[in-house]
């Protein structure tokens, strides 16, 4: 685990669900978790990756954005962001869910017609791929 890692891991789910429970901002994390395999040597590529997390597209107003504490509800939140990066980093977190896919509510990606609603969390609504006819 490095702290490189913990910190871009931190910063993703500081941006896409700061303002979430505890229990949206592991749903955000199980998304992360599942398109890395469980495996953290993935995890900054998943995260990286073009068009996926809103945070670190080209043109996003928070690329690279350190978080802006003003608070003790940002201080708390930062934390929860902090602590569930260092156990996607470690190897050690347990998923949430089993999603690949998220959204914001109000969102309508053309995406989601192919995919299955698993859970709404908070401002989110998760999905996996359907799977094919055998």
């Amino acid at each position: 685990m490095t702290n490189a890692l913990v910190m871009i891991l931190a910063l993703t789910l500081w941006h896409e669900c700061r303002g979430e429970p505890w229990a949206g901002k592991m749903s955000v994390a199980s998304v992360i978790y599942a398109r890395a395999e469980g495996r953290p040597d993935r995890m900054k590529a998943v995260v990286f990756a073009k068009k996926q997390f809103s945070c670190w597209n080209r043109r996003s107003k928070t690329r690279l954005a350190a978080p802006e504490i003003r608070n003790a509800a940002d201080m708390r939140a930062w934390r929860e962001c902090w602590t569930i990066a260092e156990c996607l980093a470690a190897g050690t977190f347990k998923p949430s869910i089993k999603a690949s896919y998220y959204h914001e509510r109000q969102a309508k990606p053309s995406w989601a017609r192919r995919m299955v609603a698993v859970k709404a969390v908070g401002r989110h609504v998760f999905y996996q791929a359907k799977r094919k006819a055998a």
